[in-house]
C-alpha cells in the first residue's frame, strides 16, 4: 500500500514539476513582451507582441509577418499603383451622376446618351434610352408592341391611338391623345 502511494505521490510531484516549469516559461514570455526589442526568438511576432514587434509605414501584420501593406483603401486614387475606379472603388469612386468605364469616370445614365457600350438600355436607364411610341421594353430591348394579342397593354405604350384593336374606347367615349375621354354631346 505504501508503494501505491509513493507512486502516486511521485506521479503527482512529477506533474506538479511542470506545470510549474510550463507556468515559468509562460511569465519568463510574457515579461518579455513589452521590453522594447522584438524577440522572435522568444517566439514574439508582430501578431502577439505589437508593443515591441510592431510594423513600419506602409506594412501591416499578416499572420505575424509584416508585409507591404496594399495601397488600396488609403484615401488616395494613384494610377501609379493602379488604382482606377475599377480596381480600387475606395480610393477612386466616380462622382454622382458618372460611371465607370474601362477604369475611367465618365458620364452616366441621365447625359441623354443612350450608351449600350456602357450597358445602358430601357430598363436599367430609361430616361437616356426611351423606346419609340409603340414599342415595349422588354428585358432590356425596345421590341414592337404587341397590337392585335386582345390585350390593352398601358405599360407597353399601347393605347387607343397606336392599338385600336386592343385599347378600343366605350360607346359613349372618344380617344384623344391615347386617352379614352366621355364624349360630349352638344347643347342644341
Amino acid at each position: 500500500m505504501t508503494r501505491r502511494i509513493d507512486r502516486r505521490l511521485a506521479g503527482w510531484l512529477v506533474m506538479t514539476s511542470l506545470l510549474v516549469a510550463a507556468a515559468g516559461a509562460v511569465a519568463q514570455f510574457a515579461s518579455r513582451c513589452g521590453d522594447g526589442i522584438c524577440d522572435a526568438g522568444r517566439g514574439e511576432d508582430c501578431r502577439n507582441c505589437e508593443v515591441d514587434c510592431r510594423c513600419p509605414v506602409g506594412r501591416e501584420c499578416d499572420l505575424g509577418r509584416c508585409v507591404v501593406a496594399p495601397r488600396c483603401g488609403d484615401g488616395v486614387c494613384d494610377p501609379y499603383e493602379d488604382e482606377y475606379c475599377n480596381t480600387c472603388l475606395r480610393d477612386c469612386a466616380c462622382p454622382v451622376g458618372e460611371d465607370c468605364r474601362a477604369g475611367q469616370c465618365e458620364p452616366g445614365c441621365g447625359d441623354r446618351v443612350c450608351d449600350s457600350v456602357a450597358g445602358e438600355n430601357c430598363t436599367n436607364c430609361a430616361t437616356d434610352c426611351r423606346c419609340k411610341l409603340g414599342e415595349d421594353c422588354r428585358l432590356g430591348q425596345c421590341v414592337g408592341s404587341r397590337c392585335g394579342d386582345g390585350r390593352c397593354d398601358l405599360l407597353g405604350n399601347e393605347n387607343c391611338a397606336n392599338c385600336l384593336l386592343d385599347c378600343y374606347c366605350a360607346t359613349d367615349e372618344i380617344c384623344e391623345l391615347g386617352l379614352c375621354v366621355r364624349a360630349t354631346v352638344p347643347d342644341n
